[in-house]
């Protein structure tokens, strides 16, 4: 049988979107927002707080499918060396990188068309 600590701790891995609302809902009232302006002198950002409860809750929306999609391509995302495999023309070799990330692979016998 599992203690009392084990189950609260379950409880909090299940509702955690109930704890980022419940923290969401503290930064909305009138005291916190008064002691922040007076500690910091500008007012605490929930709108913050409010789309990481909403972010929480679309993942706890999708169905079945869409979550192991939305998995599988995190996965596949951090597993990808982010080397490009087929060659550039020198010309977008920093804009790739700059843009994308992605570090281009030398040329192998391209021909540069102009």
């Amino acid at each position: 049988m599992p203690t009392l600590d084990e189950m609260v701790a379950e409880n909090k891995k299940r509702h955690t979107c109930l704890g980022k609302f419940q923290k969401f809902m503290e930064c909305m009232t009138p005291k916190h927002q008064f002691t922040t302006y007076y500690r910091f002198g500008t007012h605490a950002d929930c709108p913050k707080l409010m789309a990481s409860w909403q972010i929480c809750l679309r993942a706890k929306v999708r169905s079945q499918k869409e979550q192991a999609d939305a998995d599988r391509l995190r996965d596949w995302r951090a597993s990808v060396d982010r080397v490009h495999v087929l060659p550039f023309k020198s010309i977008y070799r920093e804009e790739a990188y700059e843009r994308y990330g992605v570090i281009v692979a030398e040329e192998a016998g391209v021909i540069e068309r102009e």
